[in-house]
């Protein structure tokens, strides 16, 4: 079965390939003619030269493609132009949906959303199930990641295959930028002298943080 991976270059996409490898799966990878390639050197896959802006591309990627695997989702790197880049970012989801839409091999696709999509619990854990609130989380990220998330439910109510998952934070090897491995540079060089981790009780909001 062939998979094409979007945002392979990065964190999360790079483990989904190689996940998909040693499944005995074939993987073709779209990325951007200047975007970097480290996180896959080794790795037999196929590359295509392509962006989320671009359509075409997009079409051509997926071509003969049975599974599609989306980890590239927009992340708004400032604060202003908010607008602006709200509408580049849903272009780009539907940009997706379309050409997966317009792909008659591809029979699942999984779509990375984010943790921020999920609300806050009144007690206990949130999960999948827990509203999201939008006048509390007012961040530009959750907003973006809130509307393309509901599209992507759109498109799977309209008939599409297509599955969401809503990882947390991650750590682990290949995080080449890197991106949540950060913390861990900062606490190693001494940046970060000491990090808050609540517990079960704080979770429900009977007591506060340990250190």
């Amino acid at each position: 079965m062939k998979a094409i991976v979007l945002g392979a270059t990065g964190f999360i996409g790079s483990h989904v390939a190689r996940a998909l490898l040693n499944e005995g799966f074939s993987v073709r990878v779209l990325r951007r003619a200047i975007g970097p390639s480290k996180a896959l050197e080794g790795l037999p896959v196929e590359e295509k030269i392509g962006d989320l802006n671009d359509l075409a591309s997009l079409r051509r990627a997926f071509r003969g493609c049975e599974a599609l695997f989306h980890v590239a989702g927009y992340y708004p790197v400032y604060s202003f132009g908010q607008a602006r880049q709200k509408a580049v970012a849903l272009q780009q989801m539907n940009n997706v949906l379309k050409a997966a839409e317009e792909t008659p091999t591809l029979k699942k696709i999984v779509y990375t959303s984010s943790m921020s999509t999920i609300g806050q619990a009144k007690r206990g854990l949130a999960d999948e199930e827990t509203p999201y609130d939008v006048d509390r989380f007012k961040g530009l990220y959750y907003q973006i990641k809130y509307e393309m998330e509901i599209r992507a439910i759109e498109a799977a109510a309209e008939g599409l295959p297509l599955v969401i998952v809503n990882p947390t934070g991650v750590f682990g090897d290949y995080d080449v930028k890197p991106t949540s491995g950060s913390l861990f540079v900062a606490i190693a060089k001494g940046r970060l002298p000491f990090i808050f981790f609540p517990t079960r009780r704080a979770v429900d909001g009977r007591r506060g943080p340990r250190v």
